[in-house]
């Protein structure tokens, strides 16, 4: 589909001044805005860490607005919406504009209505608008791989099975945006990993811990015995049979995403880069996450204090991969999991009338990173939140280990949390004093303690922000 912006006049909000484009469906040729304000009201745009654990939610925002009768017989609106729509919203506190948010209509929300304003009856109607995911559904995955299979390095490695090159994480993400956004060129600036004090999940080689960010996947093995190479793709880039083993299994870039941060310990987010004009992606990680803490701009309006949150866990399960790089000898063919009504157990056949709240597919075994220089990796290790260190897991399945225990320790403890209400949405790092700074994931002190936001909601209509904070 293609579309073609229109500019709003700037409309002035409690939070600053909004500024709102909508794309609208090329198949309606050229519109004529309406000549009267007809944005009524802006819900809460929500940006949460999780919706619940190991659950990821898509940012969206509902609004209401007046339909337009002075150009269009049947209502601007009501033609607009007939079709796919989008709006974007900057918003400009006082300096330059900034991102506040973009979506497009969800077609299942449209809701007509009729009310009396001003003292004439008016069709008014709400929807919602969710995130501009739709960008990472333009390509298929064989084009993804495809390009960050061009951006393979050579480890120097040969013979023996010795992985002969592989591509960096964060150039392996930042080519499924390049794809999947149409993008002219790359940027590696595309992907940003957001997390304090090293990745909750990372991996040992030569005397040396190294977090997510610092390791590759590997995408061909030399299995020549010196002095003949013979060398081939391997793991999630053995298209050898004709196609990829992530096609089929995952429609759009985003499903293999959203898997691939659960398998790590991260929430993703894309957003817009106003600056740069690009699609960004940003890896949550699902605590320990910016360094620095922040200041609301204003004392709380509001404050509940609770004595636990809805994030709390009995049960995580995390089943077999089905992509592994390497088989390693004691091949993942079983399950990992840990329950609170058996205490913490670690077993590999878990009784069957067990619930869990936390079910991960994996995809990746240990052998499916390697160091850039192609080295093997031979432990791994998690922050053990409840005890704020790291754990290193056990001799076998290790992957399986990792994973588990870490999303067990992370939701399983109980945790005092904060919902309090601002009357501002903006806040400091020291530097800028901006929306933009009040997100989650970002941390604050009250009353002497350390809390990080797992929940973040932002209202231009009161101008009034809402944070879900949860004691580190």
């Amino acid at each position: 589909m293609a579309f073609t912006s229109y500019n709003f006049p700037d409309m002035p909000c409690k939070a600053g001044t909004a500024k709102i484009t909508l794309f609208a469906d090329t198949g309606l040729g050229t519109l004529t805005l309406p000549k009267q304000k007809t944005f009524v009201n802006f819900d809460d745009a929500v940006d949460r860490l999780v919706d619940k654990p190991g659950v990821f939610e898509v940012e969206n925002l509902s609004l209401t607005i007046i339909d337009d009768y002075s150009t269009y017989s049947e209502g601007f609106w009501n033609k607009v919406l007939a079709l796919p729509a989008q709006l974007r919203i900057y918003l400009n506190e006082g300096g330059s504009d900034t991102y506040f948010f973009w979506g497009e209509v969800d077609p299942t929300t449209i809701d007509w209505d009729v009310k009396k304003f001003s003292g004439q009856v008016r069709r008014i109607c709400t929807f919602t608008l969710i995130s501009i995911l739709n960008v990472l559904k333009v390509e298929a995955i064989d084009a993804w791989l495809d390009d960050a299979f061009s951006r393979r390095a050579t480890t120097g490695l040969q013979f023996d099975g010795n992985i002969y090159s592989a591509v960096p994480m964060t150039t392996f993400l930042a080519s499924a945006m390049k794809v999947s956004t149409n993008a002219s060129t790359f940027d590696i600036n595309d992907v940003e990993f957001i997390f304090g004090g090293g990745t909750d999940i990372q991996f040992f080689s030569g005397g040396v811990w190294y977090d997510i960010t610092g390791t590759s996947i590997p995408t061909e093995v030399d299995n020549g015995v010196n002095p003949n190479n013979d060398i081939r793709r391997t793991g999630i880039f053995d298209n050898s049979g004709g196609t990829y083993p992530w096609q089929g299994k995952y429609k759009t870039i985003w499903n293999a995403i959203l898997k691939i941060a659960k398998n790590l310990g991260f929430s993703p987010r894309i957003y817009y880069d106003i600056t740069n004009s690009r699609y960004r992606l940003q890896m949550r990680q699902l605590g320990r996450g910016y360094a620095g803490t922040v200041t609301p701009e204003k004392e709380m309006a509001e404050r509940h204090n609770l004595n636990d949150n809805d994030l709390k866990v009995n049960g995580v399960i995390v089943s077999p991969n089905l992509y592994i790089i390497r088989a390693p000898s004691n091949s993942a063919t079983d399950q990992i999991w840990y329950h609170k009504r058996y205490g913490i157990e670690d077993s590999e056949n878990p009784i069957p009338d067990l619930e869990f709240e936390i079910k991960i597919d994996l995809l990746f075994v240990m052998e499916s990173f390697c160091r850039p220089n192609g080295s093997a990796f031979t432990d791994m290790r998690y922050w053990k939140y409840t005890a704020g260190s790291y754990q290193t897991v056990g001799s076998n399945k290790k992957m399986q280990r990792a994973i588990a225990g870490y999303y067990w320790f992370r939701y399983s403890g109980q945790f005092r949390a904060i919902r309090a209400v601002y009357p501002t949405l903006k806040a400091s790092d020291g530097v800028t004093l901006s929306h933009r700074n009040l997100v989650p994931l970002c941390r604050t002190t009250i009353d002497g303690v350390t809390y990080y936001a797992q929940e973040v909601t932002k209202n231009l209509t009161t101008g009034q922000a809402t944070v879900y904070w949860i004691k580190e």
